[in-house]
């Protein structure tokens, strides 16, 4: 349907945005429904809309009383996700029916800009053939299908600067078979930050954890703030300020108190060395009151724990890079990293911290199973394997200052799918 518009253009926008279309069903009754224009900035003067008619449809039957000429009210353009040139490396996109349309907005904004290098992967399954829609515009065919549920057709559609790639499925279908099998990790990985609600990426780039880590460091220099530990824990009292900037900065865990003017926090070894050693704005005292130097809580630590010196190197790394570093004892590895606050976004890296001479660090992937098993685990967790590997150089670690020589190094796990035939994926590219 074409909707002529007699007001600025900038309605269609390509940023994949939606409008909302009012009318009447059958009794007479208000109906609401939103629609993707599939037309961009450049077609002036209308829009264009996609309506899938249904024979019972309330909307449809609004749409099947129109005439030409008609008035459709309309309100938009409506959504909170704006696309940029060049805002990823690639889209990975599953649609099935109607919801084509804010996937062909996005791919046709990319294919028409030539200086977007941007690659588009889309699944679109629908229930047969004929239910397609914009067929002719993805240049799909009868003959990219095969009979029979859970057919594999080959790779159709849009070839412009090879930039898209469409796969469309008839029949009853998994999502999560179809991305293990025609999206491949060749082509595209499936990671990055995934945020926890919408506008949840504007509050944390608008609020960075650097920042907000910097403002820690000044409160707890500015108190002169000491903390008491007691075996493996560290207890800070905060004050009111303190306690919002420790939780905003993922510092410790709080602990209940009766007292709402002081809060107290629990930090582990590697967080309180952190503050202490690093950052230099806490002082850590015992149960006797008398303030540690940096030897003696060196080696205090070192003894509570025998893997601390290679875990505090592997938090420090993580924590100077700006990544929020919690325990990952309930993933079976030592740390999960997020990109910023755990309110805010899902974990995505589970860290195994190793050391080369195997003096200080654990026992992990040591075996084939090991390895395997903890692929699969971060996998169905949907987080990368992130393992550290802690170069000592021979360093003698009896004090702190032999953190300035260790080195660590990175490496990303994942898991190989023995289905998978390099030159099969090169052939379809």
């Amino acid at each position: 349907m074409r909707v002529t518009w007699c007001g600025a253009n900038q309605f269609s926008n390509t940023n994949k945005r939606h409008a909302a279309a009012w009318g009447r069903d059958n009794l007479g009754e208000e109906v609401i429904r939103p629609y993707t224009p599939i037309t961009l900035d450049s077609d002036v003067g209308y829009f264009e809309l996609v309506i899938k008619m249904y024979p019972l449809g309330r909307m449809s039957h609004h749409f099947r009383e129109m005439h030409v000429g008609e008035y459709l009210s309309v309100k938009g353009p409506k959504g909170h996700f704006k696309y940029q040139p060049g805002q990823v490396r690639a889209f990975g996109m599953l649609a099935g029916g109607s919801g084509i349309t804010p996937m062909f907005q996005v791919t046709r904004a990319i294919l028409e800009n030539p200086k977007d290098s941007t690659k588009v992967y889309l699944i679109y399954a629908n229930v047969t053939f004929e239910d397609i829609l914009l067929k002719v515009n993805f240049e799909l065919r009868p003959t990219a299908y095969e009979q029979g549920h859970g057919c594999s057709p080959r790779r159709t559609g849009i070839r412009s600067r090879d930039a898209v790639s469409v796969l469309s499925f008839p029949g009853t279908f998994s999502f999560s078979i179809l991305l293990k099998d025609h999206i491949s990790p060749y082509e595209m990985e499936l990671t990055g930050p995934r945020w926890k609600g919408k506008g949840f990426a504007a509050t944390a780039l608008a609020n960075p954890i650097s920042k907000i880590v910097s403002q820690l460091q000044s409160s707890l220099l500015q108190s002169e703030s000491c903390a008491l530990i007691l075996g493996s824990d560290v207890l800070l009292e905060a004050d009111q300020e303190q306690a919002d900037l420790l939780n905003r900065a993922c510092f410790g865990r709080p602990i209940i108190t009766a007292d709402k003017d002081k809060q107290r926090f629990q930090l582990g070894l590697e967080e309180a060395f952190y503050l202490f050693h690093h950052l230099r704005c806490l002082s850590i005292s015992d149960e006797d009151k008398r303030s540690k130097d940096d030897g003696e809580l060196w080696e205090y630590m070192k003894s509570k724990r025998r893997t601390f010196s290679n875990h505090y190197v592997a938090y420090s790394h993580l924590r100077s890079k700006n990544w929020v570093v919690r325990s990952g004892a309930q993933y079976g590895v030592d740390f999960v990293v997020y990109r910023h606050h755990p309110a805010l976004v899902h974990s995505e890296y589970a860290v195994l911290v190793l050391c080369e001479d195997g003096d200080g660090g654990n026992d992990r992937l040591r075996v084939w199973s090991d390895l395997h098993c903890t692929l699969r685990l971060c996998g169905s967790v949907a987080k990368t394997l992130l393992v550290l590997n802690i170069n000592k150089k021979g360093a003698d670690d009896r004090l702190p200052s032999c953190l300035e020589q260790y080195y660590v190094e990175e490496r990303t796990l994942k898991r190989w799918i023995p289905e998978q035939c390099r030159e099969d994926q090169m052939a379809r590219s």
